[in-house]
């Protein structure tokens, strides 16, 4: 699905990505020279080293930003409801839809109303 998405078109060599565990990117990012971020797992381990949890924590610092960013975009009502799937079939580019249009302009409205998301890193 995500190469539907359109999103690899979006990333540059150099960006980093910040992703959940869980999610099989790896692979399709690795050949466009993408950092990807994942947290730490303790997984065939018994703890994190020192420098895990550090990374964990500024993970977690940013983490809450960017939920509290889509708990924003969830107070508007039309993504609250479901859509008639003629939304997602109008097609307004070669990887968009009315959908997608709508999504980009509720997020253009919370960066509009609230810009201070992240007041201090």
């Amino acid at each position: 699905m995500i190469q539907l998405s359109g999103f690899l078109d979006q990333i540059r060599p150099g960006d980093v990505i910040f992703v959940d565990r869980g999610f099989p990117v790896k692979d399709l990012v690795a050949e466009r020279r993408v950092s990807l971020v994942l947290p730490a797992s303790t997984k065939g381990k018994k703890q994190l080293s020192s420098s895990e949890i550090l990374s964990s924590r500024k993970m977690s610092r940013l983490q809450v930003h960017i939920e509290r960013y889509i708990g924003r975009l969830k107070t508007f009502r039309i993504l609250k409801s479901l859509w008639p799937i003629s939304l997602l079939r109008i097609k307004t580019g070669e990887y968009t839809c009315i959908g997608d249009n709508v999504i980009l302009v509720i997020a253009a409205l919370c960066n509009i109303s609230k810009r201070d998301l992240i007041k201090q890193m």
